[in-house]
């Protein structure tokens, strides 16, 4: 028999050569594939880190102006000054090549995340109805307050004998301002030559001691008058603006020649809370206050309140983030948004 022949020197180490290049092969492969797979603490700090930036984003939400932008992967917000210049800044958060950066206006924008694998932004919008002021309007003349005594109470008014009444309109809360445009005043006149009545609207509260400055002047002449009783009228023009709840005094006197003029009044039980009357003998030296009187009145004018336009705009209610991170999975979360802010 012939004897086997065996592996030569040459072949022996070029077979251990090959089964070396193998197992360093094999040794590599292992080697990357270890350090590819993340470790309890690469983890446990990218779950951090990811809590970390979607709490950045709650507050940015939070304190957010309006939305410049959103899609799927990006959004934009404008935000209070952050660079110091008293200017409102742009925050943007945008997912590119595997991260998630956040960039304040032109700069270089950082990352935030890295290993995101998927995000998506979802945005929850809600219509919200504003009104706006407009321009002033002024309204058509209407009358504002009034007052008819049942009664048969007259005062005598002349030169020396005046009546006032004080007068606070009620009006709606959005009234600006008005403008008294004329008054009509309750009288009884009784025949003569001549009769000068004249009315006069002074801006404060006699009853309270702040009478102010003139604010129109109108007067009415008869002559060979006859006997007269009812509604006397006074027209005002280029009377100024009024503040609303602010009093005005009206004052009646009366020059009278072989006649007289009587004013229809009240001076108790009048309960309304916005009138007073004070009478004077002396041209308005003194007055003799009737803080519930009033005499037979009526103040017509117009009224100044702004106008208004209703719009609907959207606001985000809230934001729904859907991330993926490699070695975490898949992280859902609704972020509320508090302030609302509405698209630019």
């Amino acid at each position: 028999m012939k004897a086997r022949r065996g592996f030569s020197l040459i072949e022996s180490v070029v077979a251990a050569g090959i089964v070396g290049i193998l197992m360093l092969a094999v040794a590599g492969v292992l080697g990357l594939a270890a350090r590819a797979m993340p470790t309890e603490d690469d983890v446990a700090s990218r779950s951090a880190r990811m809590s970390a930036v979607l709490s950045d984003l709650a507050d940015d939400l939070a304190s957010a102006s309006s939305v410049v932008s959103v899609s799927a992967t990006a959004i934009s917000l404008r935000v209070p000054d952050r660079d110091g210049d008293d200017v409102p800044d742009t925050l943007a958060y945008q997912l590119s090549g595997g991260a998630l950066t956040r960039r304040l206006n032109a700069r270089t924008a950082g990352i935030a995340l890295t290993g995101v694998e998927s995000l998506t932004f979802t945005p929850a919008w809600v219509s919200v109805d504003r009104r706006s002021a407009t321009a002033i309007t002024t309204s058509a003349a209407q009358q504002l307050a009034a007052f008819s005594p049942t009664t048969s109470n007259t005062f005598r008014i002349s030169s020396l004998n005046h009546i006032a009444q004080v007068v606070i309109p009620r009006l709606d809360e959005d009234v600006v301002s008005w403008t008294p445009t004329s008054v009509r005043v309750r009288m009884v006149v009784k025949g003569g030559l001549l009769t000068s009545t004249t009315c006069r609207i002074f801006d404060g509260d006699v009853t309270s001691g702040t009478m102010g400055s003139l604010l129109g002047t109108s007067t009415g002449v008869s002559l060979l008058s006859g006997s007269m009783a009812g509604w006397a009228s006074f027209d005002f023009s280029g009377v100024g603006q009024i503040a609303r709840q602010r009093p005005i005094t009206i004052v009646l006197s009366s020059l009278a020649l072989l006649s007289t003029s009587d004013v229809s009044c009240e001076t108790s039980g009048v309960f309304d809370g916005f009138l007073a009357m004070a009478q004077s003998s002396n041209a308005g030296g003194n007055w003799t206050m009737f803080r519930e009187g009033a005499m037979g009145f009526e103040v017509v004018g117009t009224l100044r309140r702004p106008g208004t336009s209703a719009a609907t705009t959207s606001r985000l209610d809230a934001l729904a983030v859907d991330l993926s991170i490699g070695g975490i999975g898949r992280v859902r979360r609704t972020i509320p948004v508090p302030g609302r802010p509405a698209m630019e």
